[in-house]
């Protein structure tokens, strides 16, 4: 490490922490590069829904296989179901699987 690269240069008044003050400046850049341009939002949202389509399922099978978080195999299909695009895939043992909003 640079001489200069001290614990008094990070931790001093107006040091390094002090300088880069993440407290206030790291929300802005995530709200910046989140929210910023309207397009690239709902690129990455659209991206976000893609993923979990294959991961939500993908991880309820891991938990039930590792019987963990309470979930059972009847569940992990459950969570399989209801993550398929077309309505007549959501279905277990000819139980219609849907998910709605509480209130």
């Amino acid at each position: 490490m640079p001489a200069w690269f001290t614990a008094d240069y990070i931790t001093q008044g107006n040091g390094l922490i002090e300088a880069v003050d993440i407290g206030k400046n790291y929300p802005e850049k995530l709200k910046a590069y989140l929210l910023g341009d309207p397009s690239l939002s709902a690129d990455r949202e659209k991206r976000f829904s893609a993923q979990l389509k294959w991961q939500l399922p993908l991880q309820a099978l891991e938990l039930s296989l590792k019987g963990e978080a309470g979930m059972t195999p009847l569940g992990a299909r459950y969570v399989a179901a209801i993550m398929q695009t077309e309505a007549y895939n959501r279905s277990v043992d000819g139980q219609t699987i849907v998910i709605r909003a509480l209130a």
